[in-house]
């Protein structure tokens, strides 16, 4: 108790300095969404705690001297700064989450560690747990892709933040290129041998190796995921974030947001790989703005053997606006095969004995939850069905999410 006060305390004294929009949340599950929204508005009120400290001018300075102070703060600062927090969201969002989401009955988590970041350490981060022999293929699957899952919520959440204030933080840009390309990182250092297994912690090794022993009807090799990885590479933000910490390093300003104009509405598209219990999917993301309100909306599919998927989604948080009160909404509908969470005992796995996953008949399911604010208050209230949702529960759930926002 004593730890989650001063949490707090510090949490509440950051952001007394923000000048821009922070929101912290917390909700009974410490998933993806609350650790990627709470990380944000404290990695934004470093900024704002340094701008207090430093007083920078509104004309920064562009002589050579001034540019390399920048690059040095960035190189020393804000890049181990960014690299921790989503080192943190991997590790204690992603794998702790879906840890305690699976259930103490069948793994328990038992430790974190977050490595000393670059340059200063080599970085990188581990989560312990144990398993029971009661722990299936499709919690391990589960468990495994947790990480690069809980980063690239951080990525989304991160873009709805600049698109509300129509700008790129140049301290914030290797926080998004950290959490954009921590799934491609992954797979790109995927060896060339074809044998699964052979390095103990590497999370998509694991994910491959227990997913195509659970659908012998379909495999995925390394080589054929390295080039679906390529689709991450059509994402304009992560052009903008490279060029938005250039652009901060030689002038101190912060980037405003190249959109397609359509009427009164800014619009950009995006495409990422995901990852699924059935297999990998993909992602067509379309980010609006309209009347300074962002606006998410996806498309997303795939095909893995004998499995087809697909779902959409759309995130609107200000469809009414009066005085202090706002409220929107967040709705994500799906088609999958239904989850066999308890089918197959990961000791067959381990005993080198594959079992195929029965074709299992596909299910319709959803989530619906408003969002209101009033003042500073945050509230996200819903109802998740069962099956696999990026952030929740594989279980059916009640969406439950309560915090403080505001600007300072």
């Amino acid at each position: 108790m004593r730890k989650f006060a001063a949490l707090f305390f510090i949490i509440t004294t950051l952001s007394s300095f923000a000048e821009e929009d922070y929101l912290f949340i917390v909700d009974p599950y410490l998933t993806p969404i609350m650790g990627a929204e709470d990380l944000i508005s404290l990695q934004q009120g470093l900024m704002r705690l340094e701008d207090r400290w430093t007083h920078p001018e509104r004309a920064p300075r562009k002589t050579w001297a001034a540019g390399i102070g920048r690059c040095a703060e960035m190189l020393t600062v804000w890049d181990p700064i960014n690299y921790t927090a989503m080192v943190t969201q991997h590790e204690v969002f992603g794998h702790g989450y879906r840890i305690l989401d699976v259930g103490q009955k069948y793994a328990k988590l038992r430790h974190f560690h977050i490595g000393v970041p670059p340059p200063y350490g080599p970085g990188g981060g581990a989560t312990g747990f144990t398993v029971s022999p009661y722990f299936s293929s499709t919690q391990s699957m589960a468990i495994s892709m947790a990480g690069v899952e809980a980063t690239a919520i951080m990525a989304t959440r991160l873009k709805l933040r600049w698109l509300k204030e129509w700008k790129i933080s140049g301290r914030q840009t290797s926080l998004y290129t950290f959490s954009q390309l921590d799934l491609t990182e992954y797979i790109l250092s995927l060896d060339d041998s074809e044998l699964f297994g052979v390095r103990e912690g590497h999370d998509i090794e694991n994910y491959l190796e227990v997913l195509n022993g659970s659908f012998p009807s379909g495999h995925l090799s390394k080589h054929q995921l390295k080039v679906m990885s390529a689709v991450n590479l059509l994402d304009p933000f992560l052009y903008y974030s490279i060029y938005g910490w250039w652009r901060y390093v030689v002038t101190g300003k912060n980037m405003f947001i190249p959109m397609i104009p359509i009427g009164s509405v800014r619009y950009l598209p995006s495409a990422r790989l995901g990852l699924t219990l059935f297999g990998p999917e993909f992602f067509f993301e379309n980010f609006f703005v309209a009347d300074k309100i962002p606006i998410y909306a996806y498309f997303k599919g795939g095909s893995f053997g004998e499995n087809r998927y697909w779902g959409l989604g759309v995130e609107d948080q200000v469809v009414f606006q009066r005085d202090q009160y706002t409220l929107g909404f967040r709705v994500d509908l799906w088609l999958q095969p239904r989850l066999t969470i308890h089918q197959i005992p990961i000791l067959e796995f381990d005993s080198g004995f594959y079992t195929d996953i029965p074709f299992q008949p596909y299910r319709f399911g959803g989530a619906l939850s408003l969002i209101g604010t009033y003042k500073m208050g945050f509230a996200q209230l819903g109802y998740k069905s069962k099956g696999f949702l990026p952030g929740e529960s594989l279980e059916h759930c009640p969406i439950i999410r309560l915090g403080i926002q505001g600007q300072f």
